[in-house]
């Protein structure tokens, strides 16, 4: 893993990195976690759009695509119901955090996220939100472990089944700076 790369991904690379959220999608399934569902969320054309609007980031190792996530600023109906003392002025919102699995256990959720922060706190905003599947351990120890406040478990009531999720909220400055 010497050439590693993070940055915007351009549309052409929105399939290579829909791929292996298939793979992880499997994986995840296989291993009793029903978190997503190709057919539900997210979907080949959800990946596509997060890349046209200039929202998907990746990590890319020797070329190929290793991690991916989604920055933009909508934020989930779920933290309407959040004292706004632990809402930032100007949040950044996380979604979508994946690790294609012919990479995963090398750190690279933590790496991301460290590059995703970085680049947020460039944009001028002074906090991030994001949530976890409940059942997402790996996930939510992951945020905890990062500095993410757990503001507590809530049902989005998407699709079909319940969806239980974990907010978090991290505050990465004091400071509101005007857009970049």
């Amino acid at each position: 893993m010497d050439n590693i790369r993070f940055g915007k991904a351009a549309p052409e690379d929105a399939d290579g990195i829909y791929a292996f959220y298939r793979t992880a999608i499997a994986k995840m399934h296989a291993g009793g976690n029903p978190m997503w569902d190709e057919n539900d969320y997210p979907t080949a054309q959800l990946i596509a759009r997060d890349a046209a609007r200039g929202k998907l980031f990746a990590l890319w190792i020797d070329g190929a695509p290793a991690a991916a996530l989604v920055i933009d600023e909508e934020a989930n109906d779920a933290y309407r119901g959040v004292p706004k003392d632990f809402v930032p002025l100007r949040p950044a919102v996380i979604h979508r955090l994946c690790v294609n699995p012919a990479f995963q256990g090398c750190g690279l959720s933590r790496l991301i996220m460290q590059k995703a922060e970085e680049l947020i706190a460039r944009r001028g905003h002074d906090g991030i939100l994001l949530d976890a599947f409940a059942q997402n351990n790996i996930a939510v120890s992951l945020y905890e472990s990062l500095g993410y406040t757990n503001l507590g478990k809530v049902d989005i009531g998407v699709y079909i089944r319940d969806w239980h999720v974990v907010l978090f909220v991290k505050k990465i400055s004091d400071e509101v700076q005007p857009p970049r």
